[in-house]
């Protein structure tokens, strides 16, 4: 994707960027994708035609960071009701905020095993620029 960054986070700063990331992007609409970390460089235009599509535009519930014994991994929940599912990603290596033009796009997860999890906005923003509460965060 044209101007996409990919802004590595800093370990020492996962557990408050995660957090943060989770407040800022509740019920936000997501495409969580598994893809070989060696296809992300350059990184696609759409991942989820190169990768294992493993929830497809469904409400981002949680994005949880847990230690798991000498490694941390990332919990991600995603979908209502039936649908709503739950992704581990682990051990993780790096973490990445993704951005085009200063909106943001979403999350890539580097894991240990080769593999990448992507958390992928349906439509880049500014977390500010949006109006408020969905119905159900109400």
């Amino acid at each position: 994707m044209e101007g996409l960054k990919q802004i590595e986070v800093p370990v020492a700063q996962w557990p408050e960027f995660c957090e943060t990331f989770d407040r800022a992007h509740h019920g936000w609409l997501v495409t969580v994708t598994d893809i070989a970390t060696a296809r992300l460089d350059p990184p696609p235009s759409q991942p989820e035609r190169e990768g294992k599509t493993i929830s497809r535009e469904q409400p981002l519930r949680r994005v949880t960071l847990a230690r798991r014994r000498e490694a941390m991994e990332l919990v991600i929940e995603v979908g209502e009701g039936e649908e709503a599912i739950t992704v581990p990603a682990g051990p993780v290596m790096k973490l990445f905020r993704l951005r085009v033009n200063d909106q943001h796009q979403g999350l890539r997860i580097d894991t240990a095993n080769g593999r990448s999890t992507l958390i992928w906005f349906r439509t880049p923003a500014l977390p500010e620029a949006l109006d408020g509460l969905a119905p159900e965060e109400l």
